[in-house]
């Protein structure tokens, strides 16, 4: 998996810890218009931290994938290795 770290602007929810509403990457910012899903990965068994994972679609309509490292409270972009398209995938690559 490829992960580039970004910069992330949220806004805090009363029924989890945040959400993002936009990413700075390569000095670019990059408006969140939607979060398409959301999902949690966690092992108890691991030493890696709890992990928020968002598919989100861009005010331009560019898609991603953004991963947060919750202990850590470091944000990336990800992307399968043998992807093409760095990191910006149509939306049917995504689902």
């Amino acid at each position: 998996m490829i992960q580039v770290p970004i910069k992330v602007d949220c806004y805090p929810s009363r029924t989890t810890d945040e959400f993002p509403v936009c990413f700075y990457w390569n000095m670019v910012r990059f408006e969140i218009k939607k979060i398409t899903d959301h999902w949690y990965q966690y092992d108890l068994s691991s030493n890696w931290s709890a992990t928020d994972y968002f598919k989100i679609c861009t005010k331009n309509n560019l898609y991603f994938i953004m991963k947060h490292e919750k202990g850590s409270d470091k944000w990336y972009l990800v992307a399968p290795e043998n992807s093409e398209n760095l990191l910006t995938f149509p939306f049917e690559r995504l689902n």
